[in-house]
């Protein structure tokens, strides 16, 4: 049964991404739950309360973190802002509200979640992470339903729409999460018959994670099916978000399509390799796999083409 609460209290005027995602995680639970965006909170609610009515980034209380001092940090010391607090409190309730079976570890689920999107938000609304004008955050794209300067749009409409689009954000990273776990066991059984610093998979699903995780080193080149048909081969990374390869393909590959890739790789299906060498494939499974045989043959080293 999840937590009981009709009312969420909030602060009014511009709103910023951490409690929209609040709101959003909150109306997951109960989504038939008032909204209310005061300038003040009423003095008979309880700021501290986890169900009746829940008070978040205003008024000092357990979800807030605008006291002196901040409202508590992570382990890796990033702070936490009213969506990671609302987020640690009622992640895992939330997370239960999906499609997850008896064995789902909901911690891992929740971590995930946490790492991929709420402490970004966290990190951008205490200003720990600076806008280096390059790219849109999550939370500058929901800070942007905020009515314009020379906008008569009502605040709260725009407020509500923002929420929206938050709920699908955060409903896709949960998603996301819980499909991580999954991928996790197939790629576990593959690794069992993973030979010569080959992986072949059966279907493409998020194995860099897992590999990771696995501190598993031993992994240069990995097959799965091409959503665009055919096969791809594609080599592994030194470490997560980098895109330093272990291995790459041999310089006069690279570019390559179709019957000039085939000429110089003896592969017959073979059907193109990126300019970067780092991904490639062919139409056939067992022309796949040879070109990553090949690949791993030749061991050409980044930076030594």
């Amino acid at each position: 049964m999840s937590t009981q609460f009709t009312d969420l209290w909030t602060h009014a005027g511009t709103f910023h991404a951490d409690e929209v995602f609040a709101t959003a995680m909150l109306l997951t639970l109960q989504p038939n739950a008032a909204v209310h965006r005061v300038n003040a909170v009423p003095a008979d609610i309880d700021t501290a309360a986890d169900n009746g009515a829940i008070v978040y980034d205003i008024g000092g209380g357990r979800f807030d973190h605008h006291q002196r001092g901040g409202n508590g940090a992570r382990e890796n010391e990033v702070s936490y802002a009213s969506a990671g607090l609302i987020w640690q409190h009622f992640g895992a309730e939330i997370i239960a509200t999906a499609q997850t079976s008896a064995d789902t570890d909901l911690q891992r689920v929740v971590d995930n979640v946490d790492k991929r999107l709420i402490q970004g938000l966290d990190l951008q609304d205490t200003g720990e992470l600076q806008d280096a004008g390059v790219a849109m955050t999550v939370g500058t794209a929901i800070a942007n339903f905020n009515p314009g300067w020379d906008s008569n749009d009502d605040a709260n409409t725009r407020f509500d729409e923002a929420v929206h689009v938050a709920a699908m954000i955060l409903e896709n990273t949960i998603n996301r999460a819980l499909g991580s776990l999954k991928a996790e066991v197939i790629v576990k059984a593959s690794l069992a018959t993973a030979t010569d610093g080959l992986l072949v998979l059966n279907r493409y699903l998020p194995y860099q994670g897992v590999l990771f995780d696995l501190a598993d080193d031993t992994i240069l080149v990995v097959v799965y099916p091409s959503n665009r048909g055919g096969y791809n081969w594609k080599v592994t990374n030194v470490e997560p978000h980098s895109f330093e390869a272990k291995i790459l393909a041999p310089e006069n590959w690279r570019g390559l399509k179709d019957a000039e890739l085939q000429a110089v790789t003896g592969v017959a299906t073979a059907s193109f390799v990126h300019t970067a060498g780092f991904i490639g494939g062919a139409q056939t499974l067992a022309d796949t796999i040879k070109m990553a045989q090949l690949i791993i043959t030749q061991n050409e080293k980044p930076g030594l083409a």
